[in-house]
């Protein structure tokens, strides 16, 4: 069963759109129903979701800024656009914001649903297989201790342990005990490999220091 979030500031769109879904052909789906992206933001931060429903106009404002934040933070996770007035343009433009597809209210009937969903859903699975690498290595990297991303990062600048140990006041020994940790922690066989990790992950993308 899938876990379907369906964000429509219009009870009477969103019901309709529940019951087309329902009637999708080979699928099952759980729905949670938010009228705003706040909540939405909420409800998804508190259960995982495998699709979205999203309507193109919330309250008088776009989801154009809530899109783009979405696909930030959970790229496998595919967001459909809906929308009772549409054109090119505004498909285009979720689009590249991130939407998985674009469709029109009135074009939505269940078998136009359950194509469009199978395929976003194909998408995602191969999102998520593509991305497996390096969320393991974000999840390995989060947990080094305040003083080892210290010191990873030093590492991440080119730095020898004598020029760590200075930078960070302490002894050349505990610089090489903290890189025998960080290497343990990440499975990383060589320092170069935990290096390659962290530029990756974008570990300190923008920070001059951790």
């Amino acid at each position: 069963m899938y876990r379907v979030l369906i964000v429509d500031d219009d009870p009477d769109h969103a019901t309709l759109l529940e019951m087309e879904m329902r009637r999708v052909e080979g699928m099952a789906f759980r729905f949670t129903v938010c009228r705003s992206t706040e909540e939405a933001d909420e409800r998804m931060e508190e259960a995982a979701i495998d699709l979205g429903l999203v309507d193109y106009w919330l309250h008088g404002e776009t989801t154009q800024r809530w899109l783009k934040t979405m696909n930030e933070r959970m790229p496998d996770v595919p967001l459909i656009v809906t929308s009772s007035a549409g054109d090119e343009y505004i498909a285009a433009e979720v689009t590249r914001l991130g939407a998985s597809r674009y469709l029109r209210k009135d074009d939505i009937t269940p078998e136009r649903l359950g194509e469009v969903i199978r395929d976003v859903l194909r998408d995602a699975a191969e999102v998520r297989e593509r991305l497996a690498p390096q969320r393991l290595a974000r999840e390995r990297l989060a947990t080094l201790t305040p003083r080892e991303r210290q010191v990873l990062f030093q590492v991440t600048r080119g730095l020898l342990t004598k020029e760590i140990a200075s930078e960070l006041g302490c002894a050349e020994g505990t610089v090489k005990i903290h890189r025998a940790h960080i290497m343990e922690k990440t499975g990383a066989g060589s320092l170069a490999g935990v290096v390659r990790l962290a530029l990756e992950t974008g570990l300190y993308a923008g920070e001059t220091s951790p």
